[in-house]
């Protein structure tokens, strides 16, 4: 099978879906920042407070590179919230596989995350001020995501077995064309 490429905002269940499609397909699992955690040995937070930003984007990119180079077929990618950003990051996704981008609204986002200190982009924000600088996070990141997506599926009210399955069922579908 073709690679499944996850996308979408922090909190719209990439990781979780990826871990459905896992038990029920057998897909090898890959997450792009649980692999630059383990190429580069620290947590996303402290690359973020050490590095800054942009070197964590570039590492975004290098990962996706060797993702997309590999050839592995059968496996289920699920990128960080940030990485369809750039433009060669989307050229990369869409070479490792068919892109699904997970979309949930700003208010299921937001009590997703209201409690997740690992999210460097949201420190310190809770309450009115995280759903503000969500609204924003996702309105300059749109364009981007469906840019990226070969798909897009609204998860609102879905779970993640759910999402998993019709992933597939597109997938088939795919295969018969």
């Amino acid at each position: 099978m073709r690679n499944i490429v996850l996308l979408g905002f922090m909190g719209a269940g990439k990781t979780t879906v990826a871990e459905e499609l896992h038990r029920i397909a057998g897909l090898t699992m890959i997450d792009t920042d649980a692999e630059i955690v383990r190429q580069d040995g620290r947590a996303i937070a402290d690359i973020f407070r050490q590095d800054g930003e942009s070197v964590f984007r570039q590492m975004e990119t290098e990962t996706m590179e060797r993702i997309a180079a590999s050839g592995s077929l059968d496996s289920v990618i699920s990128v960080g919230g940030g990485l369809p950003l750039k433009e060669i990051n989307r050229g990369l996704m869409k070479k490792a596989g068919h892109c699904f981008y997970l979309k949930a609204p700003a208010a299921v986002l937001c009590s997703r995350l209201q409690n997740d200190g690992s999210r460097p982009v949201l420190e310190g924000k809770s309450g009115e001020e995280l759903m503000q600088h969500i609204l924003r996070l996702m309105d300059q990141r749109e364009a981007h995501y469906m840019a990226a997506a070969d798909t897009v599926l609204d998860t609102e009210g879905q779970t993640p077995e759910q999402t998993a399955r019709q992933i597939l069922e597109i997938m088939q579908e795919e295969r018969k064309v």
